[in-house]
């Protein structure tokens, strides 16, 4: 966890350093945007034993920004979501697991950009369909995420962001939640 910490607080402290050399004078407009999302650092509980870490993430997102005030904006987004190889022990035994997986989600994202607009504060609800790998055993079920992120827009159309989402589907074969927490980054092209 304190590794989370720590890259949300260097990630505060990168993005408005970014945005400083990109003026703008207003909230870019509204767009519709695709991007990718890279989780290199992510963790997830299972079987009560603690967190164990995951190979590295990726997300591909298309989405669609709505204006909804002067310094607001609402999204909507489609999310594939790739869930890294993690290994684990059940219940104390020598018993190895091996859990990776993908999710499509629909996102919902309200968007605030501050008064100096160079940089945004999203929020993040999800939910959708995630099918679990768990060691060799396909399982599908209903997942849900939230989380937050901060960005900003460059006058080319890329947009950078940072975030953290929380992860969570209902194994019901291993009657388990799997939970999976992350910090990312992201690169979207808004036309």
């Amino acid at each position: 966890m304190k590794h989370i910490v720590k890259l949300l607080i260097t990630a505060a402290a990168v993005v408005p350093a970014i945005a400083q050399a990109h003026h703008h004078s207003r909230p870019p407009k509204p767009a519709t945007y695709v991007g990718v999302e890279v989780t290199p650092y992510s963790v997830s509980n299972r079987f009560d034993d603690g967190f164990v870490h995951h190979e590295p993430s990726f997300s591909l997102i298309i989405g669609k920004e709505q204006k909804t005030g002067l310094a607001s904006r609402f999204a909507i987004e489609g999310e594939y979501k790739y869930i890294g190889k993690s290994e684990s022990y059940k219940d104390d035994s020598n018993q190895s697991v091996t859990t990776s997986g993908q999710a499509f989600l629909v996102n919902v994202k309200p968007r605030y950009y501050f008064k100096n607009p160079e940089y945004h504060l999203s929020g993040i609800f999800g939910a959708g369909s995630f099918t679990a790998d768990v060691s060799g055993a396909k399982q599908s079920n209903f997942a849900f995420q939230i989380g937050a992120e901060v960005g900003t827009r460059f006058d080319n159309g890329l947009d950078i962001t940072v975030g953290y989402k929380a992860f969570s589907s209902q194994l019901k074969d291993l009657d388990e939640t799997f939970m999976h927490h992350s910090v990312y980054s992201s690169l979207r092209y808004n036309f």
